[in-house]
C-alpha cells in the first residue's frame, strides 16, 4: 500500500501542468518550426476575436475607424478562399463578438494577443511567456484542429503551418 501511495504521489508531481493535447509547452515561430503559408489581406481593419469552425472556415471581427466613428464587422474567410467576406444579415458596423461551438484544441493554454503575443498554461503560477518573432502588433490568434494557427495584425491575417508533421508546441 505504501508503494502505491508513493507511486501516485510521484506520478502527480511529474504530470503536474503538462498540457494534455499539446506537443510542446513553448510556442516558437523561429527555427523553421512554423512557416507563413497564407497571407490574407483584410483591408483597413484590425482583426480580433478570431475562431475556426470545424470545417476550416475562419471567422473574425474586424474593427476600425471611419468618419462615423468606430465600427465592428464580422467576416469569414472560407476554407478554400483567400478573400475575407461579409456575413449577410448582420448589422453594419455593430457586430462585436463571435463564438464557435467546438472543443478548443488548446483549451489548457490561454493566449493573449496585445502589443505582444503572450500565453500562460492553465496551472502556471509564473509570469506570462512571450512568443518571439511575431509579425507586428498582434490583435488576433486562433488555432485550427491540426495545431496550425493564424495571427492577425493591422490589415492582414497570417496563417502559420508546421513545416513537418511533428508538433513543436511542447518544448522538451
Amino acid at each position: 500500500m505504501k508503494y502505491i501511495i508513493i507511486l501516485l504521489f510521484v506520478h502527480q508531481c511529474i504530470t503536474f501542468d503538462i498540457p494534455k493535447s499539446a506537443c510542446k509547452t513553448d510556442l516558437t515561430i523561429d527555427n523553421n518550426h512554423y512557416n507563413v503559408t497564407e497571407t490574407y489581406n483584410v483591408g483597413d481593419v484590425y482583426p480580433t476575436d478570431a475562431h475556426y469552425d470545424p470545417y476550416g472556415n475562419l471567422f473574425f471581427v474586424g474593427y476600425g475607424r471611419n468618419y462615423k466613428g468606430y465600427f465592428f464587422n464580422i467576416k469569414v474567410i472560407k476554407q478554400n478562399s483567400t478573400e475575407a467576406q461579409n456575413i449577410t444579415g448582420l448589422p453594419e458596423g455593430e457586430s462585436y463578438s463571435i463564438a464557435v461551438d467546438k472543443k478548443n484544441a488548446k483549451e489548457e493554454i490561454v493566449f493573449i494577443a496585445s502589443e505582444t503575443l503572450t500565453y500562460i498554461h492553465e496551472n502556471d503560477t509564473g509570469p506570462l511567456k512571450l512568443v518571439k518573432n511575431i509579425p507586428g502588433k498582434v490583435t488576433a490568434i486562433s488555432f485550427d484542429y491540426s495545431g496550425n494557427f493564424i495571427l492577425g495584425t493591422y490589415g492582414k491575417i497570417f496563417k502559420y503551418t508546421a513545416n513537418i508533421n511533428v508538433c513543436y508546441h511542447r518544448k522538451t
